[in-house]
């Protein structure tokens, strides 16, 4: 009696609600999560693979995949993303907080190799915050070579450094960073893959230069139908 008791009671009915509560939000949260996707496992061998990605640590697998799901979707071709990799411990340029891309890209590029079944474009993603040591400029979105582009996120968010992207960050911001990010990669495409030349047509994804985030916010998404085609690497923004 003294058990009914006490589950009548208002306070008891008060935690069964909230945990009712609790579980309803556990339930739609997970309904509204995109299916799980094992990073590198993805079954793209064979199947007009062109561009593989491989990701530095500290990038949410939730954000790697919307990448991936985004360039799929735009080029028509698989997208490989591969597991994290770490980096040298050599890598910062003296006490800047700015690493060496050089070295990142050495880093991206053994993967790519070992990985790579046609000849695939590589681009390493990374939230570290990367210059060259000649470079004379603060800091840089991107560096393109033949065959791979090193692409930071590092500056590509006013609210956090980097897409270091949490379930309870706020959505627009998420998505913002994704459309910068899909950007510099897709210039890194366009030189690499499609042997496009950089623009001066802000229209087109292969504007350049690009001096911050209200220039890369005014780029085009895509490429235009008359892009010059020419050899133009060594480039970087």
């Amino acid at each position: 009696m003294k058990i009914l008791a006490l589950l009548r009671s208002p306070a008891a009915a008060n935690l069964a609600i909230r945990v009712l509560i609790l579980v309803a939000t556990v339930l739609l949260i997970r309904a509204c999560l995109p299916e799980r996707v094992i990073l590198g496992s993805q079954p793209s061998v064979g199947t007009n693979r062109q561009l593989i990605i491989v990701p530095t640590d500290g990038f949410p697998s939730l954000f790697l995949n919307r990448l991936r799901t985004r360039l799929r979707e735009q080029h028509k071709f698989e997208v490989l993303i591969t597991v994290p990799i770490g980096l040298p411990p050599d890598t910062e340029i003296g006490s800047s907080g700015q690493h060496d891309l050089e070295k990142i890209a050495e880093a991206g590029f053994s993967v790519c190799r070992s990985q790579s079944v046609g000849g695939e474009y590589c681009v390493v993603l990374t939230n570290l915050d990367i210059n060259r040591k000649d470079s004379g400029l603060r800091y840089l979105f991107a560096q393109h070579y033949k065959g791979l582009s090193v692409v930071s996120v590092a500056r590509l968010s006013e609210a956090n450094f980097g897409a270091r992207l949490t379930l309870l960050s706020v959505p627009v911001i998420a998505e913002k960073v994704a459309d910068r990010t899909i950007k510099l990669v897709n210039k890194g495409v366009g030189l690499g893959r499609y042997g496009y030349a950089l623009s001066t047509n802000k229209m087109s994804v292969m504007y350049a230069p690009v001096m911050g985030l209200s220039d890369l916010d005014a780029v085009g998404n895509w490429y235009l139908a008359d892009e010059v085609r020419r050899d133009n690497y060594g480039t970087s923004k």
